[in-house]
C-alpha cells in the first residue's frame, strides 16, 4: 500500500504538466475553428508584430480570407469604434457612410449620391439585362421616376433610388433575407437567402460555437441574435474598379467565457448593388491565455457572382491576390485606428 503514494504522486505531477503544458500554448484562435487553424509558428510571427494573411477553405463560388494582428486595444474598445461606423470606416476609398435610424428614415441617406456610371447603368436597366442588382419591379419603379421629366432626370434618380434603399431596409427588417428575392442583373447566379445559408454553413465555428447567432443570420427577423446590440448602415465605397452601394446588418456580442472572444462583431450583407450576391464578416478581439495579448481578428467570406462563369478561376485569381496583398495595411490601419483611443465623439 505504501508504494502506491509515489505513484500516485508522480501521476499527479505528469497530469498537472500535461494540463500547464495545454495552457501554456493554448491556442486564442480555437474559437475560430473550423476553418481556421493558426500554428505556434504563425503565433509567433503575431506576437513579432507581423500580421497573418491567408485565404480559407471556400466553395466554388465564395471569396475567403482571414487577416490577424496583434493590438493593445481590448474588446470594449472595438465595440466602441463599431457603434460609430463611420469614423471607423472612413478612408479614401469610402466615399460616403450612415448608421440607419430606428427606425429608419429617409434622412438617414441624405448624403447617398449615386455617381455618373450608376445612373447611366440605371436608366440602361431593364428587367432581363441590368448592370446592378434590383428587381423587375423596382427597375420599373426608378424609370417610372424620370419618365416625365428629362430635364431634372439626375435629381428625380437619386431620390427614387434612396427611396427604393429605404424600402429594402424596411422589407429586410419586416420579412428578413426572404422578403429580398432574386435580382434580375445580368450577373444573378443565387438567390440572397441561398448565398446567405452556404456562407453560414461553410463558417463552421459559428454553427459550432453559437448555433442560435446562426439561425439568426438566416432567419431574422423570426430568429434575433440573443445578447446582441444590432444596427443597420449603408455605404458607398470603391470596390474593383467601381463604386459600390451596400446595406449592412451589423451585430455586436460580448463574452466572458474563456475560449470565447471579447467582442464578436459581425456584418451581414443586406443589399450590394454589384458584384456580390452576399457576405459575411467577423471582426473580433481575442486575448491569448495569459490575457497579456490581444489579437485583432478579421474573417470576411463573399459569394462573388462572377465565379459562375466561363472566366470565375482567373476572376478568382485576380481577387484573391489583390484582397490578400491590400488586407494586412487595411487591418494595420484598423489596428492604428484602435489603439490610437476611443472614437471622436460627434458634435453636441
Amino acid at each position: 500500500m505504501r508504494s502506491r503514494g509515489p505513484c500516485l504522486s508522480l501521476a499527479a505531477l505528469f497530469l498537472l504538466h500535461a494540463v500547464g503544458g495545454a495552457q501554456t500554448h493554448a491556442d486564442p484562435f480555437a474559437f475560430f475553428s473550423p476553418p481556421l487553424a493558426v500554428s505556434r509558428d504563425d503565433i509567433a510571427r503575431l506576437d513579432g508584430g507581423k500580421p497573418l494573411v491567408r485565404t480559407l477553405p471556400r466553395d466554388n463560388g465564395e471569396i475567403a480570407i482571414v487577416a490577424i494582428v496583434a493590438v493593445r486595444s481590448d474588446g470594449a474598445r472595438l465595440a466602441e469604434w463599431v457603434r460609430h461606423i463611420a469614423a471607423l470606416k472612413k478612408s479614401s476609398y469610402v466615399h460616403a457612410i450612415a448608421r440607419f435610424s430606428d427606425p429608419p428614415r429617409l434622412e438617414d441617406l441624405a448624403t447617398l449620391n449615386l455617381d455618373d456610371d450608376d445612373l447611366d447603368a440605371l436608366r440602361q436597366c431593364r428587367p432581363d439585362d441590368c448592370a446592378l442588382k434590383l428587381r423587375a419591379s423596382e427597375i420599373d419603379t426608378l424609370h417610372r421616376a424620370v419618365s416625365t421629366n428629362r430635364v431634372a432626370s439626375n435629381p428625380l434618380l437619386q431620390a427614387a433610388f434612396r427611396r427604393l434603399m429605404l424600402m429594402r431596409v424596411e422589407t429586410y427588417l419586416a420579412t428578413g433575407q426572404e422578403g429580398l428575392p432574386r435580382d434580375v442583373s445580368d450577373h444573378a447566379s443565387a438567390v440572397p437567402t441561398d448565398a446567405l445559408a452556404s456562407i453560414v454553413t461553410h463558417s463552421g465555428f459559428l454553427r459550432a460555437r453559437l448555433p442560435a447567432l446562426a439561425d439568426s443570420l438566416e432567419h431574422y427577423p423570426m430568429v434575433r441574435a440573443p445578447r446582441a446590440e444590432s444596427f443597420l448602415y449603408w455605404s458607398q465605397e470603391d470596390l474593383a474598379g467601381r463604386t459600390i452601394v451596400s446595406v449592412t446588418h451589423v451585430n455586436i456580442l460580448h463574452f466572458d467565457d474563456p475560449g470565447f472572444p471579447e467582442v464578436l462583431v459581425i456584418g451581414k450583407q443586406v443589399f450590394e448593388s454589384r458584384y456580390l450576391n452576399g457576405a459575411l464578416n467577423v471582426t473580433a478581439i481575442v486575448r491569448s491565455e495569459s490575457g497579456a495579448r490581444h489579437y485583432l481578428v478579421y474573417i470576411n467570406r463573399s459569394s462573388v457572382d462572377v465565379l459562375d462563369r466561363w472566366y470565375g478561376g482567373l476572376a478568382r485569381l485576380v481577387i484573391e491576390r489583390r484582397i490578400t496583398g491590400e488586407a494586412a495595411g487595411v487591418l494595420q490601419g484598423l489596428r492604428d485606428r484602435l489603439d490610437a483611443g476611443p472614437p471622436p465623439q460627434p458634435p453636441g
